[in-house]
Formats: structure tokens, sequence, C-alpha cells
């Protein structure tokens, strides 16, 4: 892991404790009604975004409660990859950088937030046109997928960069 790269990012949103030490170890907490966080840092090249979707879905598998756990850990992981691709690609189309992910799990509600930060290039999401439902496309529908299958998707221009939250309820079982 960079610890460098990830100094180099501001803190993020409110979930993000700027004093705590970039920790690739998942901590789960003892007390439910605290939460755990994971974070990974890789290049952002195509051929390793697959490892932050698989490195958050198995952050959660072991959760007991989770209900349609495939369903749930597919979608998530469908999202997270669907951003770094156009974070690999969009973002740093014409250099090189990182993708700095963490992953916090809440309790009470049961609820994962993904945070993805990029120092490279930043866009505007109220740009991307929706896509054209029922008419072959070969892009644009991977931020319309994301909102879809999220429950919050935040976009934020940060000094230096880019950040992307992603949200996502997890549903749980009921005992009858």
């Amino acid at each position: 892991m960079n610890h460098q790269a990830s100094r180099d990012l501001p803190p993020m949103l409110d979930e993000v404790d700027p004093n705590s030490q970039s920790n690739p170890v998942v901590a789960l907490p003892a007390d439910p009604s605290t939460s755990a966080k994971i974070t990974l840092d890789i290049p952002a090249e195509v051929q390793y975004v697959n490892i932050l979707g698989a490195c958050a879905c198995a952050f959660l598998a072991n959760l007991e409660q989770l209900a349609d756990p495939e369903i749930t850990l597919y979608n998530l992981e469908l999202a997270i990859q669907e951003v770094s691709v156009n974070i690999a690609t969009h973002a740093y189309a014409n250099s090189r950088g990182r993708i700095h992910m963490s992953a916090v799990l809440s309790h009470q509600p049961l609820k994962v937030t993904i945070m993805l930060q990029d120092t490279g290039a930043s866009f505007n999401p109220s740009l991307v046109p929706q896509p054209q439902l029922g008419e072959l496309q070969e892009h644009g529908y991977g931020l319309f997928l994301v909102t879809q299958l999220m429950d919050e998707v935040e976009y934020k221009q940060i000094d230096g960069g880019s950040v992307w939250k992603l949200s996502k309820n997890l549903p749980v079982i009921v005992n009858s």
C-alpha cells in the first residue's frame, strides 16, 4: 500500500477520519453499534480495478444477517467496478495514477459506504447524458447503472482530484 499517496489526498466527506492511519487490515468491531473500515490503494489501471470490488465483497462476505448476499454483493462489486473503470480510463486518460478506496461498514442500520478517491482529471457528472434505454449503445450506461444499484451516489471535485461516495443500505434477514 502506498501510504504517501493516501496522505496526499485530503480527508473525504464526513466518513473519513483524517487522524486514522491507512491500513489494509480489516478490523471488525467487538461492539456491533460501531463501524469497521478497510482501505486499499491500487494503480489506476483497468486490469486492477476488479481488486477493489472483490475486496469490498470479501469485507462483507461473513455478515450473517445479510439477506440475499449473492445479489447484494454482486451489485456492490459491479458499482465499484463501473466507477473504478471510469476513473482509470477517463480521469487518468493521459496520465498514470492511483485509486484509493475505503469501505466503511456501519450498523443500525446496516450500511456500507465506499469512498473512491483519485488525483486525475475531474468532470461534471450532470453533463453525462442519460442512456437511451431500449436502444443499442456501446457506452453511457455506467453512471446510470451505479445510480440504480446504490442508494446514494455522490461525486465531489476536491483540491487535486475527485471523490466518489457510494452508499448502500444492506438488506438484513428478518427473524420471524
